[in-house]
């Protein structure tokens, strides 16, 4: 049996819900909210602290869960199905996404289906580093090292796919609606793939009826509707007839708006409660005391990863960091069950009990002695970083830009480079016609210095009066070509 802990945070409360698989289905221990308004992020650490101490919550696995208004989810289909072109494909899409520098952002991707084609439906997540990293020192602060860093939008399509299973296997379009207190993510599903994914800025507040603009608000959120419709026809050249609308999240408003929306859609319309399908202890949280003003639904999806693959955006050093602790772990656990084998197979019957105290005694030393081996390989795995990270400031870049300017011709202007740790550069510019980049291209060809050169786009676009090319390739520095 797994203990698990997710937490939701965002800039008004603290969700936290607290689980255990139960024979292969998700048993719900505890439910939890804190508000947390106008707190600095050291007293939202205090508050989680207290939440958890005060109802006792241990977990042997944390999920923390950051906003989808907090950073960029895309759906996109990419021209492979291979592993490592998928990753280098994510990496360059996660650059083109947003306006910051690649060291400056933090993204995952999942594959959601493989084509007949040859292509792969993926969904992305991209974040500015700060907001993850700050999203981790309040967890870090509350003493929770999280194995996974997801978004509500994975909850609110594993809570989905629970609730309605049916309608989403089937290949027909629905939209999810979640109406949380100032904001509701909309998601549209088909055949187990997220289709889109975006958010608005009202929630369940505006929408009330005690709000005397509560008219036009949902006008807004049928102009969302209508407007996600249309992004995805625009963006995939593909026609989209929604059959089902599923509408879930806080409770004192999905009942009033679903009657709206029949009136606006021709679709099915369903208002769920958040806690449909999951089984809660006496304890969790009485339906009558669960909050009103806000949605428990992407929380309550986001147990359901014990069982399923989702997006982790967690900073890759503590990916890594994980990975290293998991595999001192196995050996720590094949060294342990080697010496009960070992004990077992080798006890007599007189001496039987004398072996097996013998064999704990072992076990013991065993893990005494691999501890501390495991703490000196962690602490060298951190040290050959460090020496990794001054080796690669070698002189490669003084010589890559010296022999660039020898060979870029006069009217091409490069407006984007980057010389990454394994040897990638990145070239982007603008000139006036193609001619100056193919000639780019054969000159950086025919130089000794570079190598693996590539084209990767090149296309007009009208500036004014003028016509203007943009361009980017790629290469490396040949061997010895940093000498």
């Amino acid at each position: 049996m797994t203990n698990l802990a997710v937490i939701e945070i965002d800039s008004e409360i603290i969700k936290i819900v607290h689980a255990h698989d139960d024979a292969g289905s998700i048993f719900i221990n505890k439910i939890i909210t804190c508000p947390v308004i106008g707190l600095a992020p050291h007293e939202v650490s205090s508050a989680l602290i207290r939440a958890l101490s005060q109802n006792n919550i241990k977990a042997d696995k944390t999920i923390a869960l950051i906003s989808r208004k907090d950073l960029t989810v895309r759906m996109l289909k990419l021209p492979s199905t291979s592993k490592e072109e998928l990753r280098q494909m994510a990496y360059f899409e996660a650059i083109k996404q947003i306006p910051f520098a690649p060291e400056d952002i933090l993204y995952d991707y999942r594959t959601m289906e493989l084509t007949e084609d040859g292509y792969s439906s993926v969904i992305m997540s991209i974040a500015h580093k700060n907001v993850v990293n700050n999203f981790v020192e309040i967890l870090n602060k509350a003493s929770l090292k999280p194995n996974t860093l997801s978004i509500t939008t994975e909850g609110l399509f594993l809570w989905a796919k629970l609730n309605f299973a049916e309608a989403v296997k089937s290949k027909n379009a629905i939209l999810v609606m979640d109406i949380d207190k100032n904001k509701i993510e909309l998601l549209i599903l088909s055949g187990e793939r997220m289709l889109l994914s975006r958010t608005s800025s009202f929630g369940a507040l505006s929408l009330a009826e005690a709000n005397t603009e509560h008219s036009a608000y949902r006008e807004r959120l049928a102009l969302e509707i209508n407007r996600s419709i249309d992004i995805y026809k625009k963006e995939n050249k593909q026609d989209l007839t929604l059959n089902k609308i599923i509408i879930t999240g806080c409770m004192g408003a999905i009942q009033p708006l679903a009657d709206f929306i029949k009136g606006n859609f021709e679709a099915d319309v369903y208002a769920a409660e958040s806690t449909n399908s999951f089984k809660l202890s006496d304890k969790a949280a009485l339906k009558e005391s669960l909050p009103q003003d806000i949605s428990l639904t992407s929380a309550l999806g986001a147990t359901l990863a014990l069982q399923s693959n989702i997006l982790n955006i967690l900073p890759p050093e503590i990916k890594k960091k994980q990975a290293f602790l998991e595999k001192g772990k196995k050996v720590i656990v094949l060294a342990v069950l080697g010496v009960c084998i070992f004990g077992t197979l080798s006890a007599a019957t007189v001496l039987k009990f004398y072996q097996k105290t013998t064999a704990l005694k072992n076990i013991k030393l065993s893990i005494k002695k691999i501890s501390p081996v495991t703490k000196k390989l962690e602490a060298k795995f951190k040290r050959l970083e460090l020496m990794q990270s001054h080796m690669d400031a070698s002189k490669k870049p003084l010589v890559f830009l010296y022999e660039l300017h020898k060979v870029i011709p006069q009217n091409v202007l490069l407006n984007y480079l980057s010389f990454d740790r394994k040897g990638v550069i990145i070239l982007q510019g603008t000139t006036s016609a193609m001619s100056d980049v193919f000639s780019f291209v054969n000159k950086m060809e025919k130089s000794s210095k570079f190598k693996d050169v590539e084209t990767n786009y090149v296309s007009k676009r009208q500036l004014k009066d003028k016509e203007t090319v943009d361009f980017q390739i790629t290469c490396r520095l040949s061997p010895g070509g940093g000498e």
